[in-house]
């Protein structure tokens, strides 16, 4: 994986992308835990693209320069770790809400005060699917 990260579908301009299209930042190390997170979202949302990113670089530069309606994170990735990549889109995109999708749970409680939209394990791959689903809902909400 390049300093960029990968895409998984093509990623559209924000002109160009269908608004059912689900556009999804993931701060994840892992490719088999984000081919996984994809597969169970695409049973929600069958037009999703989701950029996988792995360091600190990548992820401010991806926040910066395209549009996303959720981020997903790991809690950790070697070099920079979900609390502080959590910090950095609040900062910068505060709109857009912030899963946290791990291994360990243990941050839990820390993320939600910080700032964070919800906390999940990734052994539940259904959860996730909620916890995003609702978390568009009060997007929207915020919007309107």
């Amino acid at each position: 994986m390049d300093s960029s990260g990968i895409v998984f579908n093509e990623f559209m301009s924000e002109e160009t992308t269908p608004r059912n299209r689900l556009k999804v930042l993931y701060l994840e190390d892992d490719e088999l835990d984000a081919l996984l997170a994809l597969k169970a979202l695409k049973e929600e949302y069958p037009e999703v693209d989701l950029h996988l990113v792995y360091s600190e670089k990548a992820f401010e530069s991806a926040i910066r320069d395209r549009p996303y309606d959720v981020i997903l994170s790991d809690s950790s990735v070697p070099g920079f770790d979900g609390m502080t990549a959590l910090g950095m889109a609040k900062r910068i995109r505060p709109e857009i809400p912030y899963i946290f999708f791990s291994g360990s749970t243990a941050n839990k409680p820390r993320a939600v005060a910080q700032g964070a939209t919800d906390f999940l394990g990734k052994n539940d791959p259904e959860g996730l699917v909620e916890a995003i689903r609702k978390a568009l809902g009060y997007k929207k909400r915020d919007v309107e």
